[in-house]
């Protein structure tokens, strides 16, 4: 069994969880609704960087309406399944790691359409979105500039 090396706060539930390509940093995304910062660096809809050499606070990178996040190792980014405004006007987003000021929005999706859930493969060539009715969309990214 593992040893426990330290305690991390700054989430509630989830989303993402990965290290960064070259392991020095731990990305976690949550995107509850509704539950509100109780505490320092605790986060709601906010994608949070840690570096592991110092756990001291999380490093914010984006915070906003959200559904879902995904990690993609390869090209370093996070994907994020973004609400704007509306809960039926969601759109996909990504933010490149190594330049984490460039944010662009990939796609929005139809209105009729209310996609939960978000799994980019770790190329980041392809994305897999689940949706409230049961659909599960395929999007090829493998012509999307990503940073």
């Amino acid at each position: 069994m593992g040893d426990h090396i330290v305690t991390l706060h700054g989430h509630f539930g989830g989303g993402c969880i990965a290290f960064s390509a070259d392991g020095s940093r731990l990305i976690l995304g949550s995107f509850n609704i509704g539950v509100m910062d109780v505490i320092p660096y605790t986060f709601d809809k906010a994608v949070l960087i840690w570096d592991i050499t110092d756990t001291t606070r999380p490093r914010l990178l984006f915070k906003g309406t959200g559904v879902d996040v995904s990690y993609a190792r390869a090209c370093n980014s996070v994907f994020l399944l973004e609400t704007r405004r509306e809960p039926t006007l969601c759109g996909l987003t990504v933010l490149n790691l190594d330049s984490p000021s460039t944010k662009h929005t990939i796609c929005w999706f139809p209105t009729n359409v209310s996609p939960r859930h978000l799994v980019v493969h770790p190329a980041g060539l392809t994305a897999a979105v689940l949706c409230d009715d049961g659909h599960l969309l395929f999007l090829d990214l493998s012509k999307v500039p990503i940073s």
